[in-house]
């Protein structure tokens, strides 16, 4: 996802050693853009969306419950299920 994030925003998106983005350049460049959110978007989402669904997996397999919740709203309004 990193590499993805750099290609598509720059090497400032990172600091060198770091490995989450630089939350604030991040930022400048999505709100206020909706091209640069979509992008950001279509990189974050997927690999997020897989992470919750192997945890919903994990938490089926290890006890019965009737309902798991997941607070994911700004992927829901982006039009993702």
């Amino acid at each position: 996802m990193q590499k993805k994030i750099v290609s598509v925003f720059g090497d400032d998106s990172y600091e060198p050693g770091v490995r989450y983005a630089e939350p604030e350049y991040v930022a400048s460049l999505v709100f206020g853009n909706r091209k640069n959110l979509l992008a950001l978007d279509s990189i974050v989402h997927p690999p997020v969306l897989k992470a919750v669904d192997e945890e919903i997996q994990t938490i089926e397999k290890k006890q019965k419950t009737g309902y798991i919740v997941v607070e994911a709203a700004l992927m829901f309004e982006s039009g993702l299920k």
